[in-house]
């Protein structure tokens, strides 16, 4: 290889490294924002997550006694694992330095060695907190890691525009998608602002993967600087477009369905291994499945908007494998909007209205997807339609009976809000879209 582009190829590795950076303050500042402006605390300003970690690097290092000579290498070990990351993740650019010699395994593997690290941060210093801490890290990542290489593994098997296996392997990573990872609770001052840095650069690296995983091509080339403003212009939409997707996904998806997830990609690879599925009998199917599991989770006394939001996903899934797409449609705006309700209402006299409204109950939008999806499935089986019928009417009913969460307080000056998104279910449910007049 000729210096020059060797040079091409290096300065095309770097300028990704550095979007993916930006990516992440950006990601950081935005979520700060919105989690400042949900908590009932508008003071908090865009740049405030670059105040709070520029003040944690001037303050002094806290090393508990017990702990081992490694208690300040963890911190870096898990910011070098996710930095590495970074380098091999595919960019706005084919023939990258690392192109050709990394892969999924790579990519979950630095995965979870950062993680690792943080778990072994959290264990060191011998504390009881920390280490439970460390364990709960520890297990929710594993369902998220093999989601991711499940989801892989699915795509690669399958043909080019294999549409059902995609959509089951990117509803698998969602599903299994992890939250975010805790600073050990014996860490201060730079130790704490490395630990805080390097969960920024994860959260964007996850979402790099997500679009190496859904939309992998690329509009430029290491070794043709002329095309790199647009391939960077084109990556850098799609990073945006992933972070929106995925937290309006996370209203409608529930957080807490990892065996799900991993049920899902695992069918993804089997579809993709037998050779294709019809799209109609793949999403009838993987509806029925989110359909029950979400009546289990809510008779396993599963916090109620959680399982509910799978469960009427599942209804959606139906719906479009039945072909009623206005139903389906219908269904997740719904449950978007009831989410958004739930979370709102705290713990509030409205919330059992918000659940109400999520579970399906007349005249709430949800309701009327339910409706339409219920007469589609009529006419293709009447044991088909009155199996829904029973599993979302008692998921409807348990999850009203259900007690609200521990810590689930009401907020002040949010009962507005939450009875003016009830009013939109009630106007989606009666709009012409759903079908009932």
């Amino acid at each position: 290889m000729s210096p020059a582009l060797l040079a091409s190829r290096t300065i095309a590795t770097g300028m990704n490294m550095a979007l993916l950076a930006g990516f992440a303050v950006l990601l950081e500042c935005a979520r700060a924002r919105l989690a400042g402006q949900l908590a009932g605390a508008p003071g908090v300003t865009f740049a405030q997550p670059l105040r709070d970690l520029r003040r944690l690097a001037r303050k002094r290092r806290i090393r508990p006694a017990f702990a081992s000579p490694l208690h300040g290498i963890w911190p870096l070990a898990a910011l070098a694992a996710t930095v590495m990351l970074i380098v091999v993740i595919p960019g706005f650019a084919a023939g990258q330095l690392t192109a050709g010699r990394a892969g999924p395994a790579l990519f979950i593997g630095l995965l979870a060695l950062g993680r690792a690290m943080r778990v072994m941060a959290g264990i060191d210093a011998g504390a009881a907190m920390p280490g439970l801490a460390a364990a709960r890290l520890a297990a929710s990542g594993l369902g998220a890691d093999l989601a991711w290489l499940l989801a892989f593994a699915a795509l690669a098997a399958a043909p080019r525009g294999a549409t059902p296996e995609a959509v089951l392997a990117v509803l698998g990573v969602l599903l299994t998608w992890p939250g975010s990872a805790p600073v050990p609770g014996d860490y201060a001052g730079p130790d704490r602002a490395v630990f805080v840095a390097e969960a920024m650069l994860r959260r964007a690296a996850a979402l790099a993967l997500l679009v190496a995983l859904v939309a992998p091509p690329g509009l430029a080339h290491a070794t043709a600087p002329l095309g790199w403003p647009e391939g960077i212009v084109v990556y850098a939409a799609k990073l945006l477009i992933a972070a929106a997707v995925l937290g309006v996904l996370r209203l409608v998806l529930p957080r807490g369905a990892p065996r799900t997830g991993i049920v899902l990609a695992l069918a993804a690879l089997g579809v993709a291994l037998l050779g294709g599925v019809a799209p109609d009998r793949l999403g009838l199917a993987a509806g029925l499945l989110g359909v029950i599991g979400g009546a289990i989770l809510l008779w396993r006394r599963w916090p109620a908007e959680e399982a509910l939001a799978l469960l009427q996903g599942g209804a959606a899934m139906v719906g479009f494998g039945l072909g009623d797409v206005k139903g389906a449609i219908t269904i997740l705006v719904g449950v978007a909007l009831g989410r958004v309700a739930v979370a709102l209402s705290g713990a509030g006299g409205l919330r059992i209205w918000a659940i109400a409204a999520l579970a399906g109950l007349p005249p709430f939008g949800v309701f009327a997807g339910d409706f339409r999806i219920f007469g589609a499935a009529a006419s293709l089986s009447p044991l088909l339609a009155a199996s829904l019928v029973a599993l979302i009417g008692a998921g409807g009913a348990r999850a009203l009976t259900a007690p609200a969460p521990p810590g689930a307080e009401s907020v002040p000056m949010r009962g507005a809000a939450v009875l003016g998104l009830l009013l939109l279910m009630v106007v989606l449910g009666a709009a012409p879209v759903a079908g009932l007049r």
